[in-house]
């Protein structure tokens, strides 16, 4: 499922997630294990090169065919003179980022920095993302400023890299990190089974899916999980028409209503729907996402929405803030409401139907 992208309402995160609660790690790309595309190793699950941000199925067997004929890459330098100069030096620090060189024993931000020292600063041709040589001087590592230690990025950096360069976190939920600072009273999904019937509860969520069928008389449902499991939320016409704007296009929703029971099957009928927001975040409005109203949608015309909404880039933009703080390990730790803000700019894909 994670080569056959885009496909069904579930996003690589999802499935990444899903995987996890059932014993299956995701293992990050790496460059001297990962094939072209997504393998199986052992019970587990192993990305493949072409799926990093930047790179691509051409790039990715180029690379792997290099290691097959003349052994695994040894170090930095070795890997930047096997390579071809196509090899654009943005997607070699993207690889960097989620971890594709950790079997070299340096740290992501040591092998960021020796990646300026050999591919050289920013030229016109750097801009456009090309690398003419593969080195701008034959630098050795007895060279002072090449083995300048770095702390490597903490967990919750990790996780935002993988996003922007993945989109999914191989690792960690989003709201993981911002558990301390959740409103009072937050029920977590693992905790909705021991509730009455009818109770009332205040859950946030990651969303996953949401979906307005057309024969559902103005409906909306909301799939949505936070870290120990999935959510199903029923969002009714009046309660949408007063909070459209966060149903249709935010990431990260606190939904308050009543709990239903049937069974085994689980439902929260919402009476409130928000912004997810945590202590000292700044308001902040999303652009809107691609959203939807599945009436009368042929088939072929809901397959090119799921294809569209796969396009994760276009949802993406820059995270200075953050970047900065990856790369100058001096600055002290972001507030949780900066990690939301960032993801908020940043999101996982969402099939949205809406």
């Amino acid at each position: 499922m994670f080569n056959n992208q885009p496909m069904g309402f579930y996003s690589l995160d999802a499935l990444g997630r899903d995987a996890r609660r059932n014993g299956i790690k995701t293992l990050l790309p790496d460059v001297n294990q990962s094939r072209v595309v997504c393998t199986a190793e052992g019970n587990n699950l192993r990305i493949g090169l072409g799926l990093v941000r930047g790179w691509g199925t051409d790039i990715a067997e180029k690379v792997v065919q290099e290691r097959e004929r003349s052994g695994p890459y040894r170090s930095l330098i070795d890997f930047l003179r096997r390579t071809p100069a196509t090899l654009k030096r943005p997607a070699i620090e993207n690889l960097i980022w989620v971890g594709g060189f950790g079997g070299l024993g340096l740290t992501r931000r040591e092998l960021l920095w020796q990646t300026g020292l050999w591919i050289g600063p920013e030229t016109d041709n750097e801009r456009s993302g090309g690398r003419e040589n593969h080195t701008q001087t034959e630098l050795t590592l007895e060279n002072p400023y090449a083995e300048i230690p770095f702390p490597d990025l903490d967990p919750t950096d990790r996780m935002i890299a993988e996003y922007r360069m993945l989109r999914f976190s191989a690792e960690l939920h989003p709201l993981v990190l911002l558990q301390d600072a959740l409103p009072a009273g937050t029920v977590s999904s693992d905790r909705l089974t021991h509730l009455r019937q009818g109770s009332m509860v205040h859950v946030v969520g990651l969303v996953t899916t949401r979906q307005r069928p057309g024969t559902a008389k103005g409906y909306v449902f909301v799939l949505m999980e936070d870290a120990h499991g999935p959510m199903n939320v029923i969002v009714k016409p009046d309660v949408y028409e007063r909070n459209s704007s966060a149903v249709r296009m935010e990431p990260f929703l606190a939904v308050r209503g009543r709990l239903q029971k049937d069974g085994a099957t689980l439902n929260i009928v919402a009476h409130q729907v928000e912004t997810l927001r945590v202590p000292g975040m700044p308001i902040h409005v999303r652009r809107p996402s691609h959203s939807y109203d599945t009436t009368n949608k042929s088939q072929s015309e809901l397959t090119d929405i799921s294809e569209n909404l796969n396009d994760f880039s276009e949802l993406q933009t820059s995270l200075p803030d953050t970047m900065d703080y990856w790369t100058d390990p001096g600055r002290s730790a972001p507030s949780p409401s900066h990690y939301l803000t960032a993801l908020r700019q940043s999101p996982p894909g969402i099939k949205s139907f809406v």
